[in-house]
Parts: C-alpha cells; structure tokens; sequence
C-alpha cells in the first residue's frame, strides 16, 4: 500500500488524535502550494505592468 499525504493527514487526525502535528502540516501544506502561485500571479503582474 502506497502512503499518500491525505491518508496520512487523516490517520494523525482521526486515528491518531494527534491534532497539532496534523494541523501544522496541513498548514504547511497549504504554504507549499499558495507561495509560488503568489509569486507566479506577482510575476505576471509585473509583465504586464511593463507592456504598458
């Protein structure tokens, strides 16, 4: 059985009741995933100031 992120993330909170370390990696999670979509939008942005 392979181990995903999400089986993971729901053993530490259901099974486990381990909830802050569940929370902190979700939360960090979320970071991995919105920080270079910020800085892509930030980018794109940019570009599109210069064009003018």
């Amino acid at each position: 059985e392979t181990l995903m992120i999400g089986r993971t993330l729901w053993n530490d909170f259901f099974s486990n009741h381990d909830w802050p370390a569940a929370s902190a990696a979700a939360i960090a999670l979320v970071a991995v995933l919105m920080i270079p979509l910020l800085l892509w939008e930030r980018a794109l942005l940019a570009d599109e100031d210069d064009a003018r």
